[in-house]
């Protein structure tokens, strides 16, 4: 290696360890803002423990989430259209959001645990859910607010017999302030609440 070509490297090497040294620093050839992020559920709170340990629990089974809104993105529809919100992001995935706040949303109802599968809790009964349909929808002549739609599809199992003890639908469609991913995000909120809250009630009972 000539001392040219061994004197240019060293000065490559030393211009890419500052680039990476930047505080904030996203690319190393182009700024790029970073996504601002957004959630539907609230913080991790201590609700889970207003439930007593004795209290029946049902397992949570298996959750099928529409697979183009399970990600961090957020899904737009208009008619047969779809795209993600740029530059605006869930905090985590919409599909891990979504499952704690189901456990949330048990709790908050009392009297019933929701449990994961690794929790070693004797349950005869395991809740699966499907959610089809999440998405902030666009319909004609509601440019100015989209709706936000969530449906979602609960089953309620016993083991070992694998009989249904129920099954019920719950679906909420809630209008956003304005167009904006602040308001956006608050109709999801609100949106999840519901169907979940619903939700709770309708395993709790049947559980009962």
């Amino acid at each position: 290696m000539t001392p040219q070509l061994f004197r240019h490297r060293l000065a490559l090497a030393g211009v890419l360890a500052a680039a990476l040294a930047l505080p904030g620093c996203i690319s190393l050839f182009g700024k790029t803002d970073p996504a601002q992020l957004y959630s539907f559920t609230g913080a991790e709170d201590e609700a889970a423990a207003a439930v007593p340990a004795g209290a029946p629990a049902i397992q949570l089974g298996q959750v099928s989430f529409n697979r183009a809104a399970a990600s961090d993105r957020i899904l737009t529809t208009s008619g047969r259209q779809a795209a993600y919100i740029a530059a605006s992001r869930w905090v985590s995935p919409a599909e891990v959001q979504f499952m704690q706040g189901l456990k949330r949303a048990f709790a908050e109802q009392g009297g019933v645990r929701l449990v994961d599968r690794q929790e070693l809790v004797a349950s005869t009964l395991t809740l699966t859910v499907d959610v089809p349909v999440f998405e902030t929808r666009y319909l004609a002549g509601d440019e100015a607010a989209p709706t936000v739609v969530v449906e979602t599809r609960g089953r309620l199992l016993r083991f070992p017999e694998r009989a249904i003890i129920g099954e019920d639908t719950f679906r909420a469609e809630v209008r956003a302030s304005d167009n904006r991913v602040t308001a956006i995000a608050e109709a999801y909120a609100q949106a999840v609440d519901q169907v979940q809250g619903r939700m709770a009630a309708w395993a709790a009972g049947a559980a009962r």
